[in-house]
């Protein structure tokens, strides 16, 4: 941007613009209390996993545990008393990334595999709210930002949601999706387009964390790299129902009856092609553990870490710097290869808040 090489960091106050704040799009520090978009709740101690238009909103299995875990009964005489612990978890202070560290370390999550349900919960909730990706539906201000973008800048992006995404996709000439991750990419899910074709890009989305329109093969031992799903997705085995209006994750773009672990899959958001599954990107904080190294953190950081000599410009949008994030960021951007004049604008609401200078 103005002849400086950028990067554009994004966080969850970056996706609340998109309909100019009228979206209930979850803000980071509110999404706990955010993970179920609504529905009757009220059938009773057998209340199954609830399945939307967009993936999971409820697990049983989960709740349960979490009810146990934390000591959260459920009382009948209150409304939407099937998912009332997730606000009580957010009073309790927890957020999502605290709340799905101590799920990772716990052994009775572990075996009972609730894992993927929470991640699939989550991705509910970031793509609910903007599921309608045409191109009247790009967010105005995520499509001025891309159109200020110039060969060599990047977008660091904490959000999951496809805002970024889309505007790049549908306005600029600089952004191809097989080129544009930052990672190998092994493939898309796009109808026939300029933006199909395997041309170098310009401009680098990095999506840390992963995103709902990203997926990675089911064994990464055999294949790495990710799968893009555009707005309009197309192959062999997903055009059809795509411009028939069907979800390609469901059972209806398969002619054959699917077997239950491979409903499991689809009911967790997995997508398949080519008889070949993908699984969704979720990468949380704690895979940059060495611990949990996974290897799209290993990409995306080398990646990042070798455009941190040349950046000249660092513009940061809708972060809050939470302090659990502090050895996170210190592992991504790397004091010691930052250029000491370079130059750093931040723009958030509680810029004149001393704490949040002091985090910055």
């Amino acid at each position: 941007m103005n002849g400086l090489i950028t990067a554009v960091v994004l966080g969850a106050g970056a996706s609340y613009c998109y309909e100019d704040g009228l979206a209930p799009i979850p803000m980071q520090n509110g999404l706990l209390e955010r993970l179920f978009f609504g529905a009757d709740t009220s059938s009773g101690e057998g209340f199954p996993s609830f399945v939307g238009p967009t993936g999971p909103q409820h697990s049983y299995v989960l709740g349960r545990l979490l009810r146990k875990k934390f000591g959260i009964p459920e009382d009948s005489t209150r409304p939407n008393a099937k998912m009332d612990f997730w606000p009580e978890l957010h009073r309790r202070g927890y957020t999502l990334e605290t709340l799905y560290a101590e799920l990772e370390a716990d052994a009775e999550a572990t075996a009972l595999g609730v894992l993927p349900d929470f991640e699939a919960i989550v991705r509910t909730a970031v793509e609910t709210p903007t599921k309608d990706r045409s191109e009247s539906a790009v967010c105005r201000h995520h499509r001025a930002l891309c159109e200020a973008l110039e060969p060599g800048d990047y977008i660091v992006n904490f959000n999951w949601d496809t805002l970024m995404a889309d505007a790049l996709l549908r306005h600029s000439h600089f952004w191809f999706p097989l080129t544009g991750f930052g990672v190998p990419v092994l493939g898309t899910l796009l109808r026939p387009s300029q933006k199909s074709h395997n041309v170098p890009s310009l401009v680098t989305l990095l999506h840390v964390h992963g995103s709902v329109i990203l997926f990675e093969p089911e064994d990464t031992r055999l294949s790495r790299g990710s799968l893009y799903v555009g707005p309009q997705q197309w192959s062999a085995t997903t055009g059809l129902p795509s411009l028939l209006g069907v979800d390609p994750r469901s059972k209806g773009s398969g002619s054959a009856p699917l077997a239950s672990q491979d409903d499991e899959k689809l009911g967790q958001g997995w997508v398949i092609v080519d008889k070949k599954w993908f699984r969704p990107l979720f990468v949380p904080p704690s895979r940059y553990t060495k611990e949990l190294d996974h290897w799209y953190v290993s990409a995306t950081r080398i990646y990042l870490h070798s455009r941190l000599p040349g950046t000249k410009h660092f513009i940061i949008a809708g972060y809050s710097f939470p302090p659990a994030d502090t050895e996170h960021l210190r592992r991504l951007f790397v004091p010691d290869v930052l250029r000491p004049d370079l130059r750093l604008s931040v723009i958030n609401p509680s810029n004149q808040d001393a704490a949040f200078q002091s985090r910055v």
